[in-house]
């Protein structure tokens, strides 16, 4: 089955099974972290949350002094693209922001983190980057296309 999902006037051709869950079977919108996260990282922790196969699993604001830092982990590559999308400068207006694969010295992993510029920058653009990835998940309006 091919996915076709329209949002913001354009259809984009997915696979089936990494559809944005109905409302009401979504992830809750926020997340009670109990002031153990960084309130820079909030929003858009819960927003990276929001996408099909995507879990977050830490986060740095950086305190000023180093890269702002979310580390996620992701069920399948499939589910990778909406995410990228958004943490290109040309489709959230934030400069500076990469997806990043890495592996440990034993050999572990794969590891997946996001890494953002330093300081106030960095804050204003995940607030940006959050409400890209909000407006996506909202508006989008799948069709279930059936192949013959």
């Amino acid at each position: 089955m091919v996915l076709l999902r329209m949002w913001n006037g354009m259809v984009y051709i997915g696979h089936s099974d990494t559809k944005i869950p109905p409302e009401g079977e979504r992830a809750e919108d926020e997340v009670n972290y109990d002031g153990l996260m960084d309130e820079e990282c909030v929003e858009l922790c819960n927003a990276i949350n929001r996408l099909p196969g995507i879990e977050t699993n830490g986060s740095c604001c950086g305190h000023g002094e180093s890269p702002y830092f979310i580390g996620y982990t992701i069920v399948d590559l499939k589910y990778l693209p909406p995410l990228l999308y958004f943490l290109d400068w040309c489709h959230s207006g934030a400069v500076g922001w990469k997806s990043i694969i890495n592996s440990d010295c034993g050999m572990g992993g794969p590891f997946f983190y996001i890494e953002g510029p330093i300081g106030e920058q960095a804050y204003e653009d995940a607030e940006k980057i959050a409400e890209k990835i909000n407006k996506y998940v909202d508006e989008s309006i799948e069709y279930d296309h059936k192949e013959e």
